[in-house]
């Protein structure tokens, strides 16, 4: 799902509303406040999902795989890429992230995942922690205007209208979910990814997009797709222990 190395997006023009819907428009912080507000004492506490993830390359040759994701909110995700027993994936906290192969770190990246902030821990995490962390990430809260995505209202936080070449987040008005971002391909890139939430539908107090589209150079390069959701399952703390990666209980290891 949120891996650093994830492939980049293209961009659509959204369309902007009268300018004084844009005058109204909340800051950033109120927009983030609105969102943990809305679901903060609902929001579940961690998720498992078995991922299929659909990878298209620069030939159009397609790609299949399964992952396992599991997340501990506010902070943390696991990914499994295929078999557990494999030991291969990531694992992203709040301000590193992982990778492993064969059982073992190969590498080691300073700063958290924006969009497990985004999609996830901004309705479990104080909004003063989110906002830090969104701005760390290279997101001026300070710019906000709003627009149409999909029919619907959004907010569009860290950009004017019309410019979409620099890292902005969308938020849908009415559900107050992450519904797009453009966030750059890898650290200090100016490229920048098109990530799009789908299909968002309630679960528990909260909510789960169970489809994710990545864009990039003008062409869809990955989707995800989720299945066997759950929620506030029995998660050990060493599952998401990197120095534990074989040895810890594993959901998805059957």
């Amino acid at each position: 799902m949120f891996v650093l190395l994830a492939l980049a997006g293209t961009v659509v023009a959204a369309t902007p509303q009268h300018p004084s819907a844009a005058r109204r428009a909340p800051t950033g912080e109120q927009i983030l406040k609105q969102m943990h507000d809305r679901y903060a004492a609902k929001w579940y506490k961690n998720m498992t999902f078995v991922q299929k993830t659909t990878v298209w390359d620069s030939t159009g040759k397609t790609t299949v795989s399964t992952w396992y994701e599991s997340l501990a909110l506010p902070g943390t995700i696991r990914i499994d890429f295929g078999s557990p027993a494999d030991g291969n994936g990531v694992l992203a906290t709040r301000d590193s992230t992982f990778v492993v192969k064969n059982g073992a770190v190969t590498s080691r990246h300073a700063g958290g995942n924006i969009l497990l902030t985004l999609a996830f821990d901004v309705y479990a995490r104080p909004v003063d922690e989110t906002a830090a962390s969104v701005q760390a990430a290279g997101y001026d809260l300070s710019k906000v205007h709003q627009a149409t995505w999909q029919g619907a209202p959004v907010y569009v936080v860290g950009a004017d209208a019309g410019d979409l070449k620099v890292p902005q987040f969308w938020i849908d008005v009415n559900r107050l979910v992450l519904v797009r971002i453009f966030t750059p391909a890898r650290a200090g890139s100016t490229e920048l990814q098109d990530i799009r939430f789908q299909k968002w539908e309630p679960i528990g107090g909260g909510m789960i997009a169970p489809r994710v589209e990545f864009f990039w150079g003008g062409k869809q390069r990955r989707q995800e797709d989720y299945s066997d959701i759950k929620i506030n399952v029995p998660l050990s703390p060493d599952l998401f222990d990197v120095t534990k990666w074989t040895t810890a209980p594993n959901w998805a290891k059957g």
